[in-house]
């Protein structure tokens, strides 16, 4: 990643402070990050921050006037914001929407880190995916059968649970077929899980399965669901996503958090691909090469993952 690619525009922190903190519902609301940052060779930039007319204006599209007039300036089209979907009103996304401003959501780029997360995560466990049982909960879902089928030639133990017993014993078969892997189908959820050392939630997790984990226990929550504060039981990992960084030569010399070192990458899947916006529904293995894409450019996962 070269470090002359990054252009980093701050405005003072005087100024900073009148434009962008006002209240609203008498809780002080503000963009998380304050600057601009964008990609000087990709077209479209990054704008990573801005600024919100107060409150006051009661048209959406006011408020944001002058956030759109600063991307403007730097050709700028997707907003990053930190938690920026819970941060603007539906009615100002919708104003950023009509003026082709599309503000990036974090989902995508969870979804494209997950995998080599849940990788990372079990190397940090010291829990080799040959020797560890897992189990794969919602096998027969189509996210279910996409994270079989890419484990099916690592394991030795993977068992399978789900609500259509047609499709997993189709699925079972296939593992077999294509790698000679045993696949058991459980219908006890808690006890299969209580026995697997790696589970995988391809579908909503339910609550009486995660208070079933074990101690040293990697739980992998692949649906949007799972992203909200759940139950974990101590000693068990439950792995939403990755954390994603840059260089220590890029990130320091524009004094880049982690937190603004998520939302470069976020803005860089965002111009990198179309599809990016329902990552979820990319195959697997489109989602792991978009990672790959990412490495190359200089990405890489933080330890610990998210």
């Amino acid at each position: 990643m070269d470090t002359g690619r990054w252009i980093l525009y701050r405005p003072g922190q005087a100024a900073a402070r009148r434009r962008g903190l006002f209240s609203r519902g008498g809780r002080a609301r503000q963009l998380a990050l304050n600057g601009m940052i964008m990609d000087g060779e990709r077209p479209g930039g990054y704008v990573l921050s801005g600024e919100l007319a107060p409150p006051a204006a009661k048209d959406p599209v006011r408020r944001v006037e002058p956030l759109l007039r600063a991307m403007d300036q730097l050709d700028g089209r997707v907003l990053c914001v930190e938690h920026g979907e819970h941060f603007f009103s539906p009615g100002e996304r919708m104003a950023l929407a009509r003026e082709g401003v599309r503000l990036a959501q974090s989902e995508p780029l969870r979804q494209i880190s997950l995998f080599p997360a849940a990788m990372q995560a079990a190397r940090e466990m010291q829990l080799r995916l040959v020797l560890s049982p897992a189990l794969i909960v919602g096998a027969d879902t189509p996210e279910g059968r996409e994270w079989a089928m890419l484990l099916g030639d690592r394991m030795n133990f993977m068992g399978l649970c789900g609500s259509n017993p047609y499709v997993l014993e189709r699925l079972s078969d296939r593992l077999m077929d294509s790698f000679g892997l045993a696949a058991p189908i459980y219908r006890n959820l808690e006890r299969a899980a209580a026995a697997s050392r790696i589970v995988i939630f391809a579908d909503a997790a339910p609550k009486p399965v995660l208070g079933a984990l074990q101690p040293g226990t990697l739980a992998i929550l692949t649906h949007p669901d799972d992203q909200r504060a759940l139950p974990a039981p101590r000693g068990v990992q439950l792995l939403g996503g990755g954390r994603v960084a840059m260089p220590e030569t890029v990130a320091a010399p524009l004094g880049l958090s982690s937190s603004e070192q998520h939302l470069v990458a976020q803005g860089w899947l965002y111009g990198a691909s179309a599809l990016a916006g329902d990552a979820r529904r990319l195959p697997l293995r489109a989602r792991i090469r978009l990672w790959r894409e990412m490495e190359a450019d200089g990405f890489f996962l933080k330890g610990g993952g998210a």
